[in-house]
C-alpha cells in the first residue's frame, strides 16, 4: 500500500483511474492512510478533515477514480467497492451548489424507499423513519412493522412488564431486517464535503424528504386500522 494517494486538483477533462494520473508536486487532494482501510483527507474547498472507510488496501490504484470538469477542476473521487461505486470526495464550489445537490439526492433516496415499501405487498401496522446525526456519524432508514411483528412486541412486553408499555411505537423493537436503508454512507460524504455550519440544515433535508414522500404511498398500501407513521431521532 502506498504511503498516500495524491490526486491532482487540476488535470485534463475526463475520468481517470488513479494509476492513469500523473505524479505531481502541484496542488493535490491527498488521501492519507488512517489505520486499516480508513483514509483521511482535507477538503480543498472548505478545509474540512474527512475520514473515509472501506478503501481497499490492495490495488487501490485500480479502484480509485477521479473526475475532472470541462475546465479541468477535480469534481469527485470515487472508489470501486464490490458491485458498486462509492463517492469519497465531491466538490461543492459554493453553499448553493451543495444545497441543491443534497436536496436532489435526498428526494431521490426518498422516492426509492417509497417504491420499496410499495413492492413489499404486505399489510402494515407501523412505518417509522429513524435517524441519527451527531455531526460525524449519519444513519437514516425507514423501518416497517407488520401486524404480526406488532403483536409479538406487545406480547413480549406485556409478559415482562404487565400493562401498556407503548413498545409497539418504538422502531427499535421491530426486526432489523425490516429496515429499508437510505444511502447514509454517500450522504455522510455529501455532508462532510459541504460547509460544516450547514450540515444540520442539510441533514434535515433528508428527513423532511422522507416525511413528505412516504405518506404518498399510504393510499396505496394495505394498512391496519390502528396504523401509525412515526418519524423520530434515536439516541
Amino acid at each position: 500500500m502506498k504511503e498516500n494517494y495524491r490526486i491532482p486538483l487540476h488535470y485534463h477533462k475526463g475520468k481517470y483511474l488513479y494509476c492513469e494520473l500523473p505524479e505531481t508536486d502541484a496542488d493535490c487532494l491527498v488521501l492519507y492512510p488512517d489505520g486499516g482501510k480508513t483514509f483521511r483527507y482535507t477538503d480543498p474547498v472548505y478545509q474540512n478533515e474527512i475520514r473515509v472507510c472501506s478503501i481497499p488496501e490492495e490495488d487501490a490504484e485500480q479502484k480509485l477514480t477521479a473526475g475532472y470538469s470541462d475546465s479541468g477542476i477535480l469534481e469527485y473521487v470515487e472508489v470501486a467497492d464490490g458491485n458498486r461505486t462509492r463517492p469519497i470526495y465531491i466538490r461543492f464550489p459554493d453553499d448553493e451548489s451543495a444545497r441543491e445537490i443534497i436536496y436532489q439526492f435526498s428526494k431521490y433516496e426518498a422516492q426509492e424507499i417509497a417504491d420499496k415499501i410499495m413492492s413489499l405487498h404486505q399489510k402494515f401496522s407501523r412505518i417509522f423513519i429513524e435517524y441519527f446525526f451527531d455531526g460525524q456519524a449519519v444513519d437514516i432508514a425507514v423501518r416497517t412493522g407488520s401486524p404480526e411483528d406488532m403483536q409479538k412486541i406487545i406480547a413480549y412486553y406485556q409478559e415482562k412488564y404487565p400493562g401498556d408499555t407503548g413498545a409497539e411505537d418504538n422502531a427499535g423493537d421491530y426486526p432489523f431486517k425490516n429496515r429499508i436503508e437510505f444511502d447514509s454512507e454517500t450522504f455522510r460524504i455529501l455532508l462532510a464535503c459541504a460547509r460544516h455550519e450547514l450540515s444540520g440544515e442539510f441533514f434535515r433535508f433528508a428527513v423532511h424528504a422522507l416525511e413528505e414522500e412516504i405518506p404518498k404511498v399510504f393510499p396505496i398500501i394495505d394498512k391496519t386500522e390502528d396504523f401509525k407513521f412515526i418519524s423520530e431521532e434515536y439516541d
